[in-house]
């Protein structure tokens, strides 16, 4: 077989295994799941994150206590909103899925 005619083959398999139908693919384990909300600290380090769940009341009031302490230290906490915008936020919103605390800049 000339070099040529194997890359006609590979050309036609490719083009074959590009007319198959795509696999359905469902995660049913995620849907059925209540996710958990996030609180991000970014720091010079990197960043931590803190999950909890925001229907259990313990892990609520320690996201909050979290929330008032780092605002309170000059971080500014800001939410992603449905459409991907960041949203400052200076009380704690219970229903938020992601919170970015990030600190003060500072510069010169």
């Amino acid at each position: 077989m000339s070099l040529a005619s194997r890359s006609v083959y590979r050309e036609r398999s490719v083009v074959w295994f590009a007319r198959l139908p795509k696999p359905r693919v469902e995660f049913r384990y995620l849907a059925t799941e209540d996710p958990m909300a996030t609180q991000i600290v970014m720091d010079r380090t990197g960043d931590t994150r803190h999950n909890f769940d925001a229907k259990n009341a313990d892990a609520l009031l320690k996201a909050e206590e979290r929330f008032r302490e780092l605002t309170g230290a000059g971080f500014t906490a800001a939410v992603r909103t449905a459409s991907g915008e960041a949203v400052v936020k200076r009380t704690f919103d219970p229903n938020a899925e992601e919170t970015l605390f990030f600190p003060r800049l500072v510069g010169g």
